[in-house]
């Protein structure tokens, strides 16, 4: 409602401004002068048509310009998401970009102070939720949940390492640890050494917790409910916020449409890892078999906590 309050005042203060400009250009001329004591005062007529011109003219420009202000409102808002409201009319930089999964949930974080100094809770453990990249990049959140709080205390990401890197890093903050959350295929075994990541992490001392396999769409949701009763350490998850915000659905540039998947880029390790965590937490969605009389095209879900 702000927002179209502040459109719509810009529109009425711009057909003001056109009100004015014709005025200046079109001054009303003298009135006829007040006759001399006995005489009888004499009117060319000019008085009744400048009220005649000024009602057709600058007056009935503000009345159409303010039609105009209020369609173009009501047609914008048919037409285009908030998202691409705040960004094309408003210039809002910190609006989600199109096709965003979460942006607008971040924003909302920002606007009530869900980011800011989030300080590590040393009587809480700290959960690690991962996306493990092959020859790419590993994304890690740090996690405390506090209560109803989910305390999202710390992000790191790196390209071209190791489990060992990781685990050194892992080591060198000072967090008391709880369940490490890999994706589920971390427990597949690799061709060259036999082994999974799971074993060779349990090597390096870190114990991994396998997530559910969800469908994507069920994990995103899974997200977006987690989301708002997350706290973001301003600084800390900086990087990872970014990557949050700006995580979207790909598209098909030829027919100008969205695919029903998300994009891959610099994004998708941070948003796949948090995805990860959310999917293993106690309120993850608890898929339930699909009623054998139709009903829902897809399994209903049922949300705990």
């Amino acid at each position: 409602m702000r927002t179209q309050s502040t459109r719509l005042a810009m529109s009425l203060s711009l057909a003001a401004l056109s009100l004015l400009a014709a005025c200046a250009a079109n001054p009303p001329t003298a009135a006829t002068p007040a006759a001399a004591p006995g005489e009888t005062a004499v009117s060319d007529g000019s008085d009744a048509k400048q009220i005649t011109d000024l009602a057709g003219g600058p007056a009935a420009a503000l009345a159409k310009a303010v039609r105009q202000a209020v369609t173009s409102e009501i047609n914008m808002r048919k037409t285009m998401s908030e998202e691409e409201y705040q960004q094309e009319m408003e210039c809002s930089f910190d609006a989600a970009v199109k096709g965003a999964y979460y942006g607008r949930l971040i924003d909302e974080a920002q606007q009530e102070g869900r980011i800011c100094a989030v300080p590590h809770e040393p009587a809480a453990k700290v959960d690690t939720w991962w996306d493990l990249g092959v020859g790419d990049s590993t994304a890690i959140w740090f996690v405390q949940t506090v209560g109803r709080e989910v305390r999202v205390i710390d992000h790191y990401e790196m390209t071209g390492e190791g489990l060992p890197h990781y685990a050194k890093v892992l080591a060198s903050k000072p967090y008391v640890y709880g369940r490490h959350i890999a994706p589920h295929d971390i427990a597949v075994r690799e061709l060259g050494t036999g082994q999974s990541r799971i074993e060779m992490a349990r090597a390096l001392g870190l114990k991994f917790e396998t997530a559910p396999k969800l469908p994507v769409d069920d994990g995103i949701n899974a997200v977006r409910l987690t989301l708002p009763k997350c706290w973001f350490d301003a600084k800390r998850c900086a990087a990872g916020l970014e990557a949050l915000r700006m995580y979207r659905k790909d598209r098909d540039e030829k027919l100008n449409v969205f695919r029903d998947k998300p994009r891959h880029d610099w994004t998708s390790h941070s948003a796949d890892a948090f995805r990860t965590g959310c999917a293993a937490r106690p309120s993850a969605p608890v898929v339930r078999p699909a009623r054998a009389n139709g009903g829902f095209g897809v399994s209903p879900m049922a949300w705990a906590g």
